[in-house]
């Protein structure tokens, strides 16, 4: 049996909630905002196989819990129910 599309999925989730955990972390805040505001966030997401929803779920929760996070590019191209999230995320901003 083939497992590394599992194991890159565990990675990717790994990433992710690392970087989430070091937006609290004066050392390495500033490299996690960047994670999440660029192109490591959107490709860590799907790889773990999240949906634009689920992004957005995930930014928000972050945005309120204090943390400015925003990504443009993980963002763009949203549509129905992730549109609407997005309008109510930006209203936020």
């Amino acid at each position: 049996m083939n497992n590394h599309p599992l194991r890159l999925k565990n990675l990717a989730e790994a990433i992710i909630v690392q970087s989430a955990e070091d937006l609290w972390s004066p050392i390495h805040k500033k490299e996690s905002t960047d994670f999440f505001m660029g192109e490591g966030f959107r490709l860590a997401s799907e790889m773990a196989g999240m949906s634009a929803v689920d992004r957005l779920r995930l930014l928000l929760m972050l945005r309120r819990c204090g943390q400015k996070v925003w990504s443009p590019i993980v963002l763009k191209n949203t549509t129905g129910s992730a549109r609407i999230l997005l309008n109510i995320y930006r209203e936020m901003i």
